[in-house]
């Protein structure tokens, strides 16, 4: 009978590893941790995980299992797609593949826990005195850990949505040509608008999935951004624009192949909030 998993990652070891530094065979990443402001080196058996996350141990850990098989998956198309460099070269099953990995990657972090955990208290804050007392119940018992586990598990439950959405936005494929990398993290796809609206249906939405220090992967509104070539090379300021959303978007913890993470913290000087794993995340009217 299979081991159960006790510590469980919620961004997998073979995304990490496309970040890393071999050492010893073993695979170290860069980490600056957003709240102590410090810089270390980690094998990434030891980072993005947390005891229990998805699964306790005396329950079938079905979540667990069903993320390893996808993340198998993953790790063949993956490779294909930094050894090639072209996104024509992976056929609809393996953009099947990778969009559900992307799709997971988006709902099963640490992040998506924490925005769930902030929403049901700034409800309580706003409408507890006015709530009648079975539902004040019930809104208190969701904000503890085993309700919380359970509200994310159910969202992981919908995740072919947010696929099928994905494999028919605008894929662009950004090379990285210079010396500085991109940056993965305890929350590595990020949605970005400059339109403003977030979602996947939103008009201008953008969402940053990178690949490997060289490669990053942009999902695109296929309307608004419909005249955008599939690859093009990336600049010196869209490495900086995805390294600062790395940083804003993040909970805790952003990774790289290198220590320099300069960018970080002066993007972290001028949104201070962000340092603070327990900010507030949504905005309750």
């Amino acid at each position: 009978m299979e081991e159960p998993v006790r510590f469980q990652h919620y961004v997998p070891k073979c995304y990490l590893k496309n970040f890393s530094n071999s050492k010893r065979k073993e695979s170290y990443i860069w980490v600056f941790d957003k709240e102590k402001q410090k810089i270390f080196s980690k094998n990434i058996k030891e980072i993005a995980k947390e005891e229990e996350f998805y699964n306790r141990v005396d329950e079938e850990q079905f979540i667990e299992r069903g993320l390893r098989d996808i993340e198998t998956k993953f790790d063949e198309v993956v490779r294909k797609l930094i050894l090639t460099k072209d996104i024509d070269e992976l056929n609809h099953y393996e953009k099947k593949i990778l969009s559900e990995f992307i799709a997971y990657q988006m709902i099963r972090t640490k992040e998506t826990r924490e925005e769930v955990r902030d929403t049901v208290r700034q409800i309580y804050d706003k409408l507890g005195s006015q709530m009648a007392p079975d539902f004040k119940r019930q809104v208190v018992e969701a904000m503890d850990e085993e309700s919380l586990r359970d509200i994310h598990k159910r969202m992981l439950g919908k995740i072919g949505e947010f696929q099928e959405i994905m494999i028919k936005m605008k894929w662009v494929l950004v090379v990285n040509k210079f010396e500085s990398s991109y940056w993965c993290s305890d929350n590595p796809v990020i949605e970005y608008n400059s339109l403003g609206k977030l979602g996947l249906t939103s008009l201008g939405i953008q969402v940053y999935f990178p690949i490997n220090s060289e490669l990053c992967l942009i999902l695109c509104d296929p309307i608004y951004f419909k005249q955008l070539p599939k690859e093009i090379v990336g600049t010196s300021k869209g490495i900086l624009f995805e390294r600062e959303l790395q940083t804003l978007y993040s909970t805790r913890f952003i990774f790289s192949k290198n220590s320099d993470f300069n960018i970080a913290k002066v993007t972290l000087e001028n949104n201070p909030k962000y340092k603070d794993p327990n900010r507030k995340r949504v905005k309750i009217n």
